[in-house]
């Protein structure tokens, strides 16, 4: 699967350190990078400068991000729903989402387990969940069609990550 990014209209949410803003504006996409962290959107606002490239910035939740129905064409989340509240984020990235739109979404997981396991405190890398094969069904409540895409195997060549790294790939 290949996802062009020319001048689609994409969010990233949870913008970090910048690293995937960077990404993105370099393959040409209209972003808007997103955090709840002023000190996050602020180093991906210093990167995009160090790079010459353009984006625009929110401080919200991603949850309650604010921003107009169907606004967007792509919705980035690398790393950032195990830390969320996964079922109020997954509806408000549909909703924000054209009608089909696609949202990648990366989130650690043991994808040979059926079930995902909860913690009550943060203690495991700050981690509220890992996620297990159920994450298909939280995923498909909010979007048309989940699609599950190996990340380290993908299109034909082996990258240097995770064997186990994996993106969901979801439809509006």
């Amino acid at each position: 699967m290949h996802i062009k990014f020319d001048f689609q209209s994409l969010l990233i949410i949870s913008c970090g350190t910048g690293e995937h803003v960077v990404r993105a504006a370099r393959e040409r996409a209209n972003v808007v990078a997103l955090d709840i962290s002023p000190k996050a959107v602020k180093n991906a606002q210093e990167m995009m400068q160090l790079h010459g490239l353009q984006a625009d910035y929110l401080v919200a939740d991603a949850g309650n991000t604010g921003l107009p129905n169907q606004a967007f064409d792509i919705v980035w989340g690398n790393a950032v729903l195990h830390h969320l509240e996964h079922k109020k984020c997954s509806s408000e990235i549909a909703r924000i989402l054209t009608f089909g739109g696609i949202a990648i979404i990366t989130i650690p997981g043991d994808w040979r387990r059926n079930n995902t396991r909860t913690f009550n405190h943060l203690n495991y890398n700050g981690h509220y969940r890992d996620y297990g094969l159920d994450v298909f069904q939280i995923l498909r409540n909010s979007f048309s069609d989940v699609k599950k895409c190996n990340l380290f195997n993908f299109n034909g060549e082996k990258h240097g990550i995770n064997p186990f790294e994996t993106a969901f790939i979801c439809i509006k």
